[in-house]
């Protein structure tokens, strides 16, 4: 006849406070992967957001700058038609800018961080303020050089203070943000044989020049990332198909 023994013996305080020593330091090292994880997620999501804003920027600039010169009657850049047009918006005429009639161009301005140009959308053969608001377009960046002592906003072209590192729009209503958070941007032109222009304010013979501009933006993401920002660098170049 076979005899067992059980042993009823528990399991002492000892090898109980071990076990959960364990548990909790297994519990700890979980807690801290499972939010390094999140962090990282949340992190490449920023920049994610942050390179898809400069690529939506990059494209609502192609799509319109590249209309530039459009002229499908051949009648308004034509010599000896009407040689100014009605306006009531500033156009910068460099070291500031002017109200009233203007030139007919087909770029108004360019410079390393705005281009105000004129595009015929509705074939009517004129731009004006009535009919016409969505034809004459200017973009210019605004950065922060801080030479007005100004913490986080700077003057445009025509010294109004507006919010830094923002770019805006402007098709006859006012300024209007097109995209912010973008902390670099520059405008480089060049004509038709890929020589690039000067540097700085072009002046009337040098915008009719200009063939291909090649737009280089950074943009960064809206909160610091690990006491950091992210940013994401863009560059591409535009054709002006009508030049």
């Amino acid at each position: 006849m076979q005899i067992v023994t059980q042993n009823k013996k528990g399991i002492s305080l000892l090898e109980t406070l071990f076990a959960m020593g364990i548990i909790l330091l297994m519990s700890a090292s979980f807690y801290q992967l499972l939010t390094s994880f999140y962090h990282n997620y949340e992190v490449q999501e920023a920049i994610a957001e942050t390179q898809q804003q400069g690529r939506v920027t990059i494209d609502l600039f192609w799509q319109e700058i590249r209309n530039t010169g459009l002229d499908p009657t051949g009648t308004l850049f034509a010599a000896g038609h009407l040689n100014t047009i009605k306006s009531h918006r500033k156009v910068y005429r460099g070291p500031g800018c002017v109200r009233g009639a203007q030139p007919v161009e087909k770029i108004l301005v360019a410079t390393p961080t705005a281009f105000h140009f004129i595009a015929d959308l509705n074939q009517n053969g004129k731009v004006n303020r009535t009919d016409d608001s969505e034809e004459q377009i200017h973009y210019e960046w605004v950065g922060d050089s801080a030479a007005d002592g100004k913490t986080g906003s700077d003057p445009d072209l025509c010294g109004t203070e507006r919010p830094s590192y923002t770019l805006y729009r402007d098709s006859g209503n006012g300024m209007r943000e097109a995209a912010s958070s973008i902390v670099a941007f520059h405008l480089s032109y060049f004509n038709e044989d890929g020589i690039q222009l000067p540097t700085g304010v072009l002046s009337q013979s040098e915008r009719e020049q200009i063939r291909r501009v090649v737009i280089q933006l950074t943009a960064r993401t809206e909160n610091p990332l690990n006491d950091a920002y992210g940013e994401r660098q863009i560059q591409t170049e535009i054709w002006l198909r009508n030049l």
